[in-house]
Parts: C-alpha cells; structure tokens; sequence
C-alpha cells in the first residue's frame, strides 16, 4: 500500500483495494491485517502500531498486525475489543480486590503471535510483484517532486529561509522567555561558527552523519573524538524530560543547519530539505536502540512539512 519515509509510513484504502480484489477473485474470501517492516531496525511494536492496532479493531473481529525488519525478525500480535466489567486489584497491603464497574467498559486486548516460518521456497504471486513495483515508482515519483519543489526555493534562499524562521520563532519552547536562561545563552552560542577541523576532508555521507552527531549535541563540541553513538547514548542517560530535549532540537535546528554547513557554502532550502531527509534515515538505524529517536524522528519529520506547507 506505502512506501514511506524514515519518518512513518501509513495509507488509505481506495479504489485500488477493489481493483485487486476483482482481478484476483481468490482474494475475496481473504481476511484483512497488516505487515510493515522496519528496515534496518529492532522489529518491535511501537507506540504508534499499537496506536494502529487499537484503531482497526473498531472495524475488525479481530486484527492481526504483523513488524518485519531486514534481518528476518518477525513479531506480530492479535487484537480484538471486548467488554470489561471489572478488574481485579490489589489494596494498599497488596491484598486482592474486585473494581467492579457500573457501566462495561470497551478495551483492547492483545495477543503475543507465536511464528512459524515454512521451510519451503516461497513462490511470491505476479500480482504481488506489480503491486510492490506500482507502490516504489509512485513513492520515487513522489520524492522527485519533493525535490523539484526544494530546486525552485533554492533560487531564492533569502527571502523563504527568513519566513521560514520567522515560522520557527513562533514556536519557542517555554524556557527563552528568561533572557538569563543558560539555554537561550546556548542558542546565542549556536550562531558562532564552531572549528571544523578536518570536517572538509569528510565525504558527503561521512558529514550526514557527522551533521547528525552535531544535532543531537545542540552544537557542542567534545574536546577529544566523539561519534553519533556516543552522542546517543550520553543523550539517554543525560536527557531527563525527552520532550523538552525534543523541542530544543527542532528549534535549535535552523541555526545549527546554518552553523555546521556554512563552511562548506551550502546554505539554501534545498539542501536543508536534503540534509533532513538523510538525517531521517540515519535516526531510522537507531529506532528501538534509544527511546529518543522515535520522537525526535516525528518531530523533526513534523517541522519539514511545515516548511512545505509555507507558500512561496
């Protein structure tokens, strides 16, 4: 159905789903679920398919949602809703107690799948191979046209870079209102050009992940050699409130896209747009590792879509 981005995936269902149905009559008696893969992540249900799990068993007896990665990991659940009229508790000294409920209350239930994968080959239906070729040429079309649009703001970097700061300035985060603030002195900072030591000699997939590593520092710069998983796992033990941390990241973002790649002399939307995406996909490896990544991934998927929501 989707070929999505490092950021989510997610589709609707349309006049495509009957089209198949009719030219593959032996579908019509199928049950409906879902299968999604995580790439190069952990295979795991996360808060967003369990979000997804609770939706569809409004519409479903059951549902079954199945997480595939890379590696050949599979883990899938059940789900159905059911009535609860009650639960049963325990007291303040850990004795048992019943919470009876006047009014049964609508829950979701979930069950662990247990897998068995055949030993036999496989043999994978035409049908399947074009739908899967129809979905990756309209997920490429689509990318092209992103970057179509990025090509046409690019050659007037100015004047969209500044509405589009202007955007970000609206949405600061509680902590710039005091101008003492050692966060907002930190943002101040972050518009001094750091020491790019080597940095030129680095090739362009090198500096994405460099540039990354930078981003989840908000700008600071060890003293001795430093790598994006060192910056993730000082983050995780460091960060206390992940939302906080998030919003600091997605504001601070402009600036310190402005301050890494100045040197190199690539300041315009187009490669901003370009920088995010590969920053997306190097996060998307981390998935699952840290509990930061997910959210910092929606956020900072959130804050280009609404750079391309600014008209021209």
């Amino acid at each position: 159905m989707d070929k999505g981005t490092a950021g989510a995936t997610g589709y609707e269902l349309g006049d495509e789903i009957i089209d198949y149905k009719m030219n593959n009559p032996e579908s019509l008696s199928w049950k409906m679920g879902m299968i999604h893969s995580h790439h190069s992540m952990k295979a795991y249900f996360s808060g967003t398919d369990m979000s997804e799990l609770s939706d569809n068993t409004e519409f479903h007896n059951y549902y079954l949602s199945l997480v595939v990665n890379n590696s050949g990991m599979l883990v899938a659940k059940v789900a159905f809703r059911g009535d609860v009229k009650g639960y049963e508790c325990k007291d303040e000294q850990g004795k048992p107690w019943n919470l009876k409920l006047t009014n049964a209350r609508q829950e979701m239930f979930t069950f662990d799948c247990k897998i068995v994968t055949p030993k036999a080959k496989m043999k994978v239906p035409r049908s399947f191979s074009n739908r899967t070729k129809e979905i990756i040429e309209q997920a490429t079309k689509k990318k092209h046209v992103m970057v179509k649009e990025a090509k046409k703001f690019a050659d007037k970097p100015t004047k969209e870079w500044e509405r589009f700061q202007k955007h970000q300035q609206k949405h600061l985060p509680p902590w710039f209102e005091d101008e003492e603030d050692e966060d907002l002195n930190a943002w101040n900072q972050s518009f001094v050009p750091p020491t790019m030591k080597n940095k030129k000699d680095m090739s362009e997939d090198e500096r994405y992940w460099d540039f990354t590593r930078f981003l989840l520092r908000l700008g600071e710069e060890l003293d001795g050699p430093d790598t994006l998983e060192n910056a993730l796992e000082d983050i995780s033990i460091i960060i206390q409130n992940v939302n906080i941390y998030v919003s600091r990241v997605t504001t601070m973002y402009p600036a310190l896209f402005e301050k890494y790649w100045d040197i190199f002399g690539e300041i315009n939307t187009e490669t901003f747009l370009i920088t995010t995406s590969e920053v997306l996909d190097i996060l998307e490896n981390y998935m699952g590792l840290f509990d930061i990544v997910e959210p910092l991934v929606g956020s900072l998927d959130l804050m280009v879509k609404k750079m391309q929501e600014v008209e021209v």
